[in-house]
């Protein structure tokens, strides 16, 4: 009986831990290939939008935006 449940636990266990790794897989895959692209257009447009006198206050909140795409804890 007490084989059985650990055996019950361990399955848990391991059910649980490919849950957590692919929910982290899945997080990863979306930061790369969804918000990383996003955030470099938003840099790239920020930056050229800096180039112009008149649009520099939307230049720098494109590329605020960008950074805070690409690293939401660091900016």
């Amino acid at each position: 009986m007490i084989t059985l449940f650990f055996m019950v636990l361990f399955f848990c266990f391991m059910i649980a831990l490919g849950v957590h790794l692919t929910g982290a897989f899945l997080m990863a895959l979306v930061w790369l290939f969804v918000r990383l692209p996003l955030s470099l257009v938003l840099l790239a447009v920020g930056i050229v939008l800096c180039c112009t006198i008149i649009l520099i206050p939307l230049g720098v909140m494109m590329i605020r935006g960008g950074c805070r795409l690409m690293m939401p804890v660091m900016c």
